[in-house]
């Protein structure tokens, strides 16, 4: 079974997707769409301002059921498993909207004569469009942090012979802390790199301290601190509000929400 306050944490900052201007100019473009070329059978039952509000209704209610599925999702299944996300998420989609897009076609049968298809054909409509709208977001290069398998050798991951590439940083570090980088935290004109060897401070701007850890995969979790990938071993999460990145050395990073989008792209979040 999900945790409550995990699942309630997640699909708090989906939501915030759900709300946004890019989110509602697409459903806008939508319901344009579905207006103008009525489909499933929606031109020629229903009249024109019947069949917009049918639509609105219906897009609206879509995207806020689709990103409290894909919120559910990440819960059961977590984003390293492309596959296995999209195939829950579309068959969790089916199983709950199609319902929910029939009882809304009862509602504008009995109030204004309008037809609707029967269940089972929207069963098959919903499960169509539902594989297409999470395989071209899969796709679609910066929207979800993974790839398939098959597409992407090691979706996410750094190619072996960049990670081998040692970051220039390491040349400033002494031979007691020289080691894997986990990460970089910047205090007054100074930062504190943490390896897997120990802790060292350098008067060193933080931006160019990251800049020196190329090509090492990392993020900015906060306007002080700087990540790399691999150290990240756990989540903590107080609410929706308060993240914290937890390293293999037992560091918590704070995320504020400034760098939250990025580390959820990345799929760390």
């Amino acid at each position: 079974m999900p945790d409550h306050k995990e699942f309630k944490s997640i699909l708090s900052e989906n939501m915030t997707h759900a709300f946004s201007r890019a989110t509602a100019l697409v459903c806008m473009v939508a319901i344009a769409i579905a207006v103008i070329g009525g489909p499933f059978g929606t031109f020629e039952t229903m009249t024109t301002p019947l069949r917009t509000l049918f639509w609105i209704v219906i897009i609206s209610v879509s995207v806020l059921i689709g990103y409290s599925v894909r919120a559910l999702t990440m819960v059961l299944v977590g984003q390293d498993k492309p596959l296995a996300f999209d195939v829950t998420a579309i068959l969790l989609m089916t199983l709950i909207f199609a319902p929910t897009v029939w009882l809304i076609g009862q509602v504008f049968d009995r109030a204004a004569g309008a037809t609707v298809p029967p269940l089972n054909s929207i069963y098959l409509y919903v499960f169509v469009v539902s594989l297409g709208v999470f395989v071209v977001r899969r796709l679609t290069p910066g929207i979800e942090p993974y790839n398939y398998a098959f597409l992407s050798d090691e979706a996410g991951s750094l190619p072996a012979e960049a990670e081998q590439i040692e970051p220039r940083l390491m040349r400033r570090l002494s031979t007691e802390t020289q080691g894997t980088v986990l990460r970089l935290s910047g205090r007054d004109h100074h930062v504190e790199i943490a390896t897997d060897k120990g802790i060292q401070t350098l008067r060193l701007r933080l931006a160019d301290a990251i800049h020196e850890m190329e090509p090492i995969e990392g993020y900015c979790a906060h306007r002080s601190h700087w990540v790399a990938r691999t150290a990240v071993v756990d989540i903590e999460r107080d609410g929706s509000h308060k993240i914290w990145l937890i390293l293999k050395n037992g560091d918590r990073v704070p995320v504020s929400r400034k760098y939250r989008a990025g580390l959820e792209h990345a799929g760390i979040l």
